[in-house]
């Protein structure tokens, strides 16, 4: 048989079973002291709803400290551009986190980085290794 018509007499099937009774979208729903002891057996787990008002307060808490961790990093990371042989750096606060230069150097690349110490020179294609 097609898959097709399988999926469609279990649609049906399905169909035919919520709205069977007249309640059934309340019956659907709803959430008792019965069914909750019938998922989780005799635990202390209960389900709650929140309301619309207590669902927005939430929602705009997480969006508050969202909007507040981002303004954070955006205040203390610093962006400093070309100069000279340094292509760009990575600064937190004032402590230089991250650096791309391009000249001559211990390592064997002229294009490398600098993270972590600062004082070692990693070339770009083998960034684990300092010279």
């Amino acid at each position: 048989m097609n898959k097709f018509f399988i999926m469609m007499i279990g649609l049906l099937f399905t169909a035919s079973a919520v709205f069977a009774s007249p309640n059934a979208k309340a019956d659907f729903v709803t959430l008792d002291k019965v069914d909750s002891q019938v998922l989780f057996g005799d635990s202390a787990v209960s389900v709650v709803t929140l309301g619309h008002d207590e669902m927005m307060a939430t929602e705009g808490e997480y969006i508050r400290r969202l909007y507040n961790g981002a303004r954070y990093i955006y205040r203390n990371t610093n962006i400093d551009g070309y100069n000279g042989s340094r292509l760009f750096q990575v600064r937190w606060k004032k402590r230089p986190v991250f650096r791309a230069d391009y000249k001559a150097n211990p390592s064997p690349a002229k294009l490398h980085f600098h993270y972590g110490n600062m004082k070692s020179h990693r070339p770009w294609y083998a960034p684990w290794r300092r010279y």
